[in-house]
């Protein structure tokens, strides 16, 4: 072999172990992005598993444990984002939520509107009251079920941009929903197709166990539960539906 090639072959030699490097990093780069990372936000899950995430928020409420029996006869896992009100005034259903098996997240302790409170109150207020909530809802989580919520959806779906550092002080990630209803007054039979018209993959869909009257819920999530399977999603928690 002459010198010119040599020098060709290490040259190319060296160009693809670069480039496998690059791959390589763009991947992991990629994957923390989407993973639940702390101070990360999340409207999705990862839209290349044929899965769907069931959340449930305002919890634990009176209808929280017809919920889980639901859940326990369909054999699925969901995640619950809890007010820290409702967890102060049943810390064993709290308790109980995690001993089936399902994913815990704080929804802050008194579900305020950020977004009228902001308004209201202005920008640095907002922020001292955002950590006052997500703190003592976390508290009363800890002390209920004896673990730390990493995951945090704020009332009503409150974002900015802001928000990501509180949460990397809290050590938590934001998750919103893709799709989420069963709150509205509208017909059960309505209801019914725009949930399954979102059964997408990477689907993360917004249910409420917390408050009075969820009959409709109820009533939804077998059909839900049921179509899903029947199309042959994966229904797994907030935190699974996020990885890579």
């Amino acid at each position: 072999m002459d010198r010119i090639t040599k020098v060709f072959s290490k040259l190319f030699f060296e160009g693809i172990c670069s480039l496998g490097i690059f791959i390589l990093f763009t991947f992991f780069i990629q994957s923390k992005l989407l993973a639940c990372s702390p101070g990360s936000f999340h409207a999705d899950g990862n839209k290349n598993k044929k899965a769907i995430a069931l959340t449930f928020d305002d919890g634990p409420g009176e209808s929280s444990l017809k919920v889980l029996e639901l859940l326990d006869h369909y054999q699925v896992k969901a995640t619950f984002f809890m007010n820290g009100d409702q967890v102060e005034l049943r810390p064993e259903l709290a308790k109980e939520v995690l001993k089936r098996g399902h994913e815990i997240g704080d929804h802050t302790y008194s579900h305020i509107n950020f977004y009228a409170y902001e308004k209201k109150f202005g920008l640095e207020k907002t922020k001292l009251k955002v950590k006052e909530e997500i703190q003592k809802s976390r508290d009363l989580i800890v002390q209920a079920t004896g673990k730390s919520p990493e995951l945090c959806r704020m009332p009503h779906g409150y974002h900015r941009a802001w928000m990501k550092e509180i949460a990397k002080e809290f050590n938590i990630c934001l998750v919103n929903w893709t799709f989420g209803k069963d709150w509205l007054k509208i017909s059960e039979d309505r209801l019914s197709k725009e949930y399954l018209q979102n059964l997408k993959p990477g689907a993360i869909l917004l249910f409420h166990d917390g408050g009075r009257h969820r009959e409709k819920t109820l009533n939804l999530l077998p059909l839900i539960i049921e179509e899903a399977k029947k199309r042959d999603f994966s229904i797994i928690t907030v935190n699974q539906i996020l990885e890579p």
